[in-house]
């Protein structure tokens, strides 16, 4: 299968197996649109990982919770996103919320925000439909901070109006 370039200058793939993402594809997609910054060793792990993920039974789904957070986790290994978003909450936003006791995190994905900023909170609370990002992020806050987990859409979840002193 083979992407054309399209108008917004989106790098052209070649996908020799469509199921899974090559070395060749992480090295002229994903890295290209980060600055090249990954080492060809990181690059070898993540193709290496892609190789280890199913294909989809059907097309725009997820086989299992496990097939979910593989691919989550190849998406964001193959990305500067998480510390970037990590810097930018940091060192940006936190000091500019005048008090932060209570967080409300909707969708925690990999955790990886919510865990590097949860020392600055007293309360955490966290909405996600999968129970195990949920027992996982459970896992790994520090036990002085009151957590709260709420396994719902965010549409259906009971959240106290004028609580949370930030979200995300």
């Amino acid at each position: 299968m083979m992407m054309e370039q399209t108008n917004y200058s989106e790098p052209t793939i070649q996908f020799q197996n469509p199921n899974h993402i090559t070395y060749q594809t992480i090295l002229n997609g994903f890295a290209q649109n980060e600055g090249n910054s990954f080492s060809q060793k990181h690059l070898q792990r993540l193709s290496d990982f892609s190789k280890t993920i199913d294909e989809p039974l059907v097309y725009g789904a997820f086989n299992s919770e496990k097939h979910y957070l593989n691919t989550l986790k190849l998406v964001l290994d193959s990305t500067n996103e998480t510390s970037n978003r990590i810097n930018f909450f940091q060192k940006k936003v936190l000091p500019s919320i005048k008090k932060s006791r209570r967080f409300l995190d909707i969708g925690p994905g990999d955790c990886a925000l919510t865990k590097a900023i949860a020392s600055d909170f007293e309360h955490i609370t966290a909405v996600d439909l999968n129970q195990h990002i949920l027992n996982e992020l459970e896992n790994h806050l520090p036990d002085e901070i009151e957590f709260k987990k709420i396994a719902s859409c965010v549409s259906s979840a009971v959240l106290d109006a004028g609580y949370y002193d930030f979200a995300v």
